[in-house]
């Protein structure tokens, strides 16, 4: 999760996170009926992954990440979209959502920025 006004940044923030979890949601193992293009991003991940950037924004695997995928993937956007996409989870009946708030070589500053937004402007609205 990433809370920022310009989306393109919010994607950033958590573009290394966001590919280290489609990868293990596309391993043959794991439960995910992802169809077309969703399918071939799954498929990449796992033809290209870089254990040695793991949870990296910068690494090739999580660059090729298209932004349509992100926005599915991630909750990342202005703080109502944010609201609006965690919102969705909680009326699915979820009780419990694992944040994870950034990718480990994200911006220092736009992930603390990030944090305090979610942290005072998204969380309260859920309650």
């Amino acid at each position: 999760v990433a809370a920022h006004p310009d989306p393109a940044v919010a994607r950033e923030i958590v573009r290394g996170g966001t590919a280290t979890f489609a990868h293990f949601s596309g391993m043959s193992a794991a439960p995910t009926r992802a169809e077309g293009t969703d399918a071939n991003v799954y498929a990449s991940l796992g033809d290209q992954y870089d254990v040695r950037e793991h949870a990296s924004g910068t690494a090739g695997h999580a660059q090729t990440l298209p932004e349509e995928f992100v926005d599915r993937f991630a909750v990342a956007g202005p703080v109502e979209e944010c609201v609006r996409r965690l919102s969705e989870l909680v009326d699915l009946g979820l009780d419990h959502l694992v944040v994870i708030p950034g990718s480990r070589d994200a911006d220092r500053a736009e992930l603390l920025a990030s944090l305090d937004r979610l942290a005072h402007e998204v969380l309260p609205k859920l309650r």
